[in-house]
């Protein structure tokens, strides 16, 4: 609730440092292992274009978006292993979220980067509709941009485009 207090009133600030931005996903991968395996789902098959990558941005707002994107992998994924495809192209981190879940109606697409806004799984009850939010502004924050491509019953693709410098 803090960082859509600190959205709204502009004031959400970020601290650019440089990193290498396989070993951040390497880290969250390992921090999920657990939410995965209770959900009996493997851990994200993940693939990338680049040995190294290093960027300067705010880790822990890029963690956080990471962490919302793969725990919405974990609540309406159907149970499937969820691939993060990694690519690097024209100064450009480009991520592409696969899973096999449930997917989005069209009509919902836009709706679930707006605050308070779920889709509705009937066997998942937790959450605010808030990290989706808070991952949009994160992202654009950065200079990026965030959207979702789904289709209903086949699943979705998040893909993330973020310039290696704020």
């Amino acid at each position: 609730m803090l960082d859509v207090s600190r959205i709204q009133s502009g004031q959400l600030t970020l601290s650019p440092q440089k990193f290498e931005l396989r070993e951040l996903v390497s880290e969250v991968f390992s921090n999920l292992e657990a939410q995965f395996s209770k959900a009996n789902i493997p851990l994200p098959g993940f693939a990338c274009n680049q040995e190294m990558i290093m960027v300067d941005w705010d880790r822990e707002r890029i963690e956080q978006v990471l962490i919302n994107i793969l725990t919405n992998s974990i609540r309406y994924g159907n149970g499937k292993q969820v691939f993060l495809n990694l690519m690097v192209d024209d100064n450009m981190a480009k991520f592409i979220f696969k899973d096999q879940g449930i997917g989005i109606a069209n009509e919902n697409i836009e709706k679930i980067f707006q605050r308070f806004e779920k889709i509705k799984n009937p066997v998942e009850v937790n959450g605010l509709g808030l990290g989706l939010f808070i991952s949009k502004q994160i992202i654009e924050a950065h200079g990026g941009k965030i959207w979702v491509e789904s289709e209903l019953g086949i699943g979705s693709k998040f893909k993330i485009n973020l310039p290696f410098k704020i």
